[in-house]
């Protein structure tokens, strides 16, 4: 069963084409996708858009269908406080025409019930562009932990709308394995692994965008993770390694051991 996707934080900020071309190498199945990169190495990287560009647009389904891949993760929708949720339609647009099954959505409103309800109408959003919706949740942001997560869920109530299981900040929010597998299988609706310590001394944020490890250079228990997850369920590899990118390692070198071992972990369950 194809399960494995490599993640689009993972090359923070690569030419979408050539992120394809590193997917299909490294043998993943999906790719995820961005219409602009949020995270990115400068240093590296070509700014790039798919707003607008309808070039890059076919450019991207023609090298998809080529390498025999396809979107998974759509990301980059970032609810802040305050903002009309109906500004995010037109990049929900440029997602579905590439392909994208879902679209992912992190909020940092502090406010639960007005994050909810824009939650509500971001699922709905989706259905009409014809895709699922997820919601991360993570320790920084304003849906911290998985019970605040469960709860928006349940509030949304559509059955396109699930949970991405991040498993660093899982862990980190302090859920466990048995809360993973308590839960209603059907409201998780994708995963994405790495590996970290399970305390850290660097910064959250640029530890989470920029400086995760290989899955067992860490100590979190990804195979039990995997294990309580439903067998159908997708994974993603999200392990960017800004300094090993920065230091001049080939991105193949640096992420084939990740794919490995979390084949490896996946063939387990």
């Amino acid at each position: 069963m194809k399960r494995l996707s490599l993640d689009i934080l993972t090359v923070m900020g690569m030419e979408p084409l050539a992120y394809i071309s590193l997917a299909a190498d490294l043998a993943c199945d999906y790719v995820g996708m961005q219409v602009a990169p949020v995270t990115t190495l400068s240093e590296l990287h070509p700014n790039w858009s798919l707003r607008d560009n309808s070039r890059l647009v076919r450019d991207v389904k023609l090298a998809l269908a080529d390498r025999g891949l396809s979107i998974h993760l759509g990301e980059g929708f970032l609810l802040q406080s305050g903002m009309d949720i109906r500004d995010f339609a037109a990049d929900l647009d440029v997602l579905a025409e590439v392909g994208a099954r879902c679209a992912n959505i992190c909020s940092f409103d502090a406010d639960r019930t007005r994050a909810f309800d824009a939650l509500a109408a971001f699922a709905e959003m989706t259905s009409r562009a014809g895709m699922d919706a997820t919601l991360e949740f993570a320790p920084t942001l304003g849906i911290a932990d998985l019970p605040t997560a469960v709860e928006a869920v349940r509030h949304v109530a559509r059955p396109n709308f699930g949970l991405v299981i991040d498993a660093m900040h899982f862990f980190r929010s302090g859920s466990t394995v048995e809360d993973l597998a308590d839960l209603d299988p059907a409201m998780i609706s994708y995963a994405q692994i790495c590996d970290v310590p399970r305390e850290s001394s660097i910064d959250y944020v640029t530890e989470a965008c920029f400086e995760r490890r290989c899955p067992g250079e860490g100590n979190l228990p990804l195979g039990e993770l995997i294990a309580a997850l439903p067998p159908d369920v997708i994974i993603g590899l999200e392990t960017p390694m800004r300094s090993r990118f920065l230091g001049g390692d080939d991105p193949v070198e640096v992420l084939a051991p990740c794919v490995t071992a979390a084949r490896r972990l996946i063939g387990k369950t």
